[in-house]
């Protein structure tokens, strides 16, 4: 092959691998992406992180101190907050609600107390995860234990735009 071919060869293919890399930068840096982090709290160390679109939604479960029975915390990303959306648990006891907030609704539905219509923001949650809480997070049909992954320590968890 002539040497002018092979660097004209060359150079189509690099200018290629360029689209293909702009292209993707352009959907990785676009507005509505963002960089979900689980941080210790007490040392400020990022212990896990996974990327997160604006409307995603997640979910975490745990097992309550009081009524020793689960709850279920359901959370969506909308502009570039943490929303607190719907809250489910099987119990009234000490720490879980009784009544609902402005524009919230709490009914009873199968056994299951539902908090629905929420539009709580947080820019960092902090939880205190214990071992035998069970605190799982679930994303996309993959779940995380909490517990297991962290032992018990406080956690923060911040969202970040990418």
């Amino acid at each position: 092959m002539p040497p002018l071919l092979s660097m004209l060869k060359k150079l189509f293919l690099t200018l290629i691998l360029i689209l293909i890399f702009i292209l993707n930068s352009s959907y990785l840096f676009s507005e509505n992406l963002y960089i979900l982090n689980f941080i210790d709290y007490k040392s400020n160390k990022n212990l896990f992180s996974f990327l997160i679109k604006e409307n995603d939604t997640f979910c975490i479960t745990y097992i309550h101190s009081v009524a020793l029975t689960k709850v279920y915390e359901f959370y969506k990303i909308k502009n570039g907050k943490i929303l607190l959306y719907e809250f489910h648990f099987y119990d009234q006891c000490a720490g879980l609600p009784t009544e609902a907030q402005e524009n919230e609704t709490l009914i009873l539905e199968n056994g299951v107390f539902k908090l629905k219509n929420m539009k709580r923001e947080f820019e960092k949650i902090i939880y205190g995860i214990y071992e035998k809480g069970s605190f799982t997070l679930v994303y996309k049909n993959k779940t995380f234990n909490l517990s297991n992954l962290f032992g018990n320590r406080f956690l923060k968890i911040e969202i970040r735009r990418l």
